[in-house]
């Protein structure tokens, strides 16, 4: 097994410090540390300041006490402050807001990139036709339904999209008919049109959701404010792809929807911004 990158954190003046193993209380430190690191396959010792070591994570919070010291009068001051503030403004805390928000899926923060093209693909309880025989588009083909959105693909680029989605599995393509009519205005005849209706294969609102979103860490955030009863504060953060649902990697699927991959593209080089509140459970 590797060494650990710290050896061991200790005291030079005495009393040493005394801390459990896992999340504890602390309580006494002094003023300066007695560091070994392991650098270049040998152990080094060198002295440190108790800012240094917390600045450089040595005592880290979440996985061992977090301590601080000081030297008054030439009296060792215990302070206790071990377990990480959940209220503070640290780039941690909003960071694991951000995290919860996606996790969740809830508002704007779900963490999810999804198709948008309301004009040709169907929605929940929608439906999409198309001609089977594109040659019927002079009989004027309507959508045999109540619903208004429910139309009749005819564009080529819409018929692709329609058909490389059905061919992915995240619509259904099903043969019907249709109605039209031929003949003329004042003669004309009532005629039924082979068609394709598409639906949803899961009547779901994230079915067209191709790429599951994560935080990869927070660049900034504003200086936290009261504004109108609430303490908040403006963050913006880099994000970073998680996962790509499989049928939004098919070649055709990409080809058919180019925004796919600009879409991957911006979340990557776009930083984003959100606005996050203080609660009595910490930042949200």
């Amino acid at each position: 097994m590797k060494p650990s990158h710290v050896k061991r954190l200790s005291a030079i003046e005495e009393p040493r410090l005394s801390q459990s193993a896992g999340r504890g209380t602390c309580k006494v430190v002094s003023k300066w540390w007695d560091m070994s690191v392991y650098q270049g396959k040998a152990w080094h010792t060198k002295h440190i300041t108790v800012r240094e070591a917390m600045r450089g994570g040595v005592i880290r919070r979440g996985k061992a006490a977090f301590c601080a010291g000081a030297i008054i009068a030439g009296s060792l001051v215990a302070l206790a402050g071990c377990a990480a503030d959940p209220k503070a403004a640290t780039t941690e805390n909003f960071a694991h807001a951000i995290a919860e928000r996606y996790a969740k899926g809830t508002n704007d923060d779900r963490g999810l990139v999804c198709l948008q093209d309301s004009m040709v693909l169907p929605s929940v309880n929608e439906v999409k036709f198309a001609l089977a025989n594109p040659k019927d588009a002079d009989a004027n083909p309507e959508a045999d339904t109540q619903n208004m959105f429910d139309l009749v693909v005819r564009d080529p680029d819409g018929l692709t999209k329609l058909q490389v989605l059905a061919s992915g599995g995240v619509l259904m393509k099903k043969p019907t008919t249709i109605s039209g009519t031929r003949g003329t205005m004042f003669q004309p005849v009532k005629v039924r049109l082979p068609a394709f209706k598409y639906t949803l294969a899961q009547n779901d609102a994230g079915a067209y959701c191709y790429a599951t979103l994560g935080i990869d860490h927070v660049e900034n955030f504003s200086i936290p404010g009261d504004m109108m009863g609430h303490h908040i504060t403006e963050v913006t953060y880099v994000r970073k792809i998680e996962s790509v649902k499989e049928w939004a990697q098919n070649a055709q699927v990409r080809a058919a929807f180019p925004a796919i991959d600009k879409s991957l593209t911006e979340v990557k080089a776009q930083p984003a911004k959100t606005m996050l509140e203080l609660t009595n459970n910490g930042w949200q």
